[in-house]
């Protein structure tokens, strides 16, 4: 059972799309469900799977960009 199965099983925490908005710090800090995901170990693990996953794009799609690519577009615009 990976991370977001967890958190789906457990009647207690946020939707994962409560989780996402959180990780991408959308949520209000005085939201009601912000102290539980900061507390909650099953949470803390999705938004580590979630990092990981941030991480991995933002490396694919830094590395994927070739060289001058973004000059090249502006000249066309």
């Amino acid at each position: 059972m990976n991370a977001l199965e967890n958190v789906e099983n457990a009647g207690a925490c946020p939707k994962p799309e409560v989780l996402s908005a959180f990780f991408d710090n959308e949520l209000p800090q005085d939201d009601a469900d912000c102290e539980h995901i900061r507390n909650c170990p099953k949470c803390q693990d999705v938004l580590k799977a979630f990092a990981s996953v941030d991480d991995a794009l933002s490396q694919e799609l830094s590395s994927a960009v070739p060289t001058g690519l973004h000059e090249r577009i502006k000249e066309r615009l």
